[in-house]
């Protein structure tokens, strides 16, 4: 699978990818404003929404 698959385009503040086709990462590299993913399809957070790093899994 290409590696521009899996990443996801956030801006340069942002390091966002997929891990297969049901998990999604972001993580903001500079301030603590947690990255919004907008996603197709319906997810659910897996991490406290407190902290600055996003953990979605698709719901089946």
């Amino acid at each position: 699978m290409p590696f521009s698959r899996w990443l996801l385009e956030r801006g340069d503040d942002v390091c966002a990818f997929l891990r297969g086709d049901d998990v999604a990462v972001a993580v903001p590299l500079r301030g603590q404003d947690p990255p919004q993913l907008d996603l197709p399809g319906e997810w659910r957070s897996v991490l406290d929404e407190a902290l600055p790093v996003r953990l979605l899994e698709r719901v089946q």
